[in-house]
């Protein structure tokens, strides 16, 4: 994982509990999650989708202030790019 700068956010501890523990069961870090999903919302425009997986292409446009991300398909491509490059997720 690339270096960056710290974020402090206040979040409820039975949430952040969860968060941890999926994305403990996706292997990748809950920095990552949370860096995807702002990537997702804040991209300007949508992304070239050649070469991403049906499941990942499903959630284009679905990030909306009013529903959050499931996350899983995306925590599962973000997975499946670390083994293809053999770093850890938890790097």
């Amino acid at each position: 994982m690339s270096t960056g700068k710290k974020l402090t956010l206040y979040i409820d501890e039975e949430l952040i509990q969860r968060v941890k523990e999926f994305a403990h069961q996706e292997g990748v870090s809950v920095s990552e999650l949370v860096g995807n999903y702002f990537t997702a919302i804040t991209a300007d425009a949508p992304p070239d989708l050649d070469g991403i997986s049906p499941e990942i292409q499903a959630l284009v446009g679905a990030a909306s202030p009013d529903v959050p991300p499931d996350g899983r398909s995306l925590a599962r491509e973000q997975r499946a790019r670390h083994k293809a490059s053999g770093s850890n997720p938890e790097d």
